[in-house]
């Protein structure tokens, strides 16, 4: 798998399609070299239906992620484009102390 455009933490991602009364579908994507990953479900019942879609670092957690809901129609492979965005932040934390003075 060649992935030099994809961010070089992701190591596996993960797509999700969901419905009330349905069982979830889960499947690994394809991850490609133009920072592109991509799966073709077939056979889904018509219907909305939830897409989540999670991005994997090597310690198994997930780093980007994105969901959408999709309308799938009777005949029809439905096109989605979904921007995933990172679910981790930094923080940066500085102390200092208060210099104390002694009186001679």
């Amino acid at each position: 798998m060649d992935k030099s455009n994809t961010p070089k933490d992701v190591v596996e991602v993960v797509a999700t399609l969901s419905r009330e009364n349905f069982d979830d579908i889960i499947k690994s994507m394809n991850i490609f070299d133009n920072a592109n990953a991509n799966i073709l479900f077939d056979e889904i019942s018509v219907g909305k239906w939830n897409l989540s879609i999670e991005a994997f670092n090597n310690d198994n957690y997930v780093i980007y992620s994105g969901n959408t809901e999709v309308n799938v129609l009777k005949g029809t492979i439905t096109p989605i484009s979904l921007q995933l965005n990172p679910t981790t932040g930094s923080i940066f934390v500085n102390v200092t102390w208060e210099q104390i003075r002694l009186k001679i």
